[in-house]
């Protein structure tokens, strides 16, 4: 869950794009008032998480924390991944449809359940420029 303090917000894609994409949703706040966000709390599936500030740390079930410097995706889970903040925070996050990420994956989806892995090790060509074009935006997308 996420402490009501942090401004967390869920938008809907494009009519266009609802084959592919379930909603985007931004999440903004530091360490001060987020403990822990459980993405199967947020809204599940496969997701492309775009890390705007501070390194975070994901934890898979009770593993020790990976810590995570730049983006990454959270696959369909069955088991408990918590994702720490480490400072300030500001996530951009896709959330995909079933097929709706598989042409830019470098593997099948089903191969990311249960991961937090960072975006360079599974996205093709590492998203043909999007990660740089999401970072140097100004402001969170609404």
């Amino acid at each position: 869950m996420v402490n009501k303090k942090a401004l967390m917000r869920r938008h809907e894609p494009h009519r266009k794009f609802r084959d592919y994409i379930q909603c985007y949703w931004t999440l903004n706040g530091s360490d001060n008032n987020i403990d822990a966000i459980y993405p199967t709390a947020l809204y599940g599936g496969l997701q492309l998480i775009f890390n705007l500030f501070d390194p975070i740390e994901c934890v898979v079930d009770d593993a020790s924390p990976i810590a995570i410097a730049g983006d990454f995706m959270v696959g369909a889970l069955a088991k408990r991944i918590q994702i720490k903040p480490t400072g300030s925070i500001s996530l951009f996050a896709v959330q995909f449809t079933p097929d709706g990420l598989y042409p830019f994956l470098s593997m099948p989806p089903v191969d990311l359940s249960n991961f937090c892995v960072e975006l360079e090790e599974v996205w093709e060509l590492n998203g043909l420029g999007l990660s740089q074009l999401i970072h140097s935006a100004s402001h969170t997308p609404e």
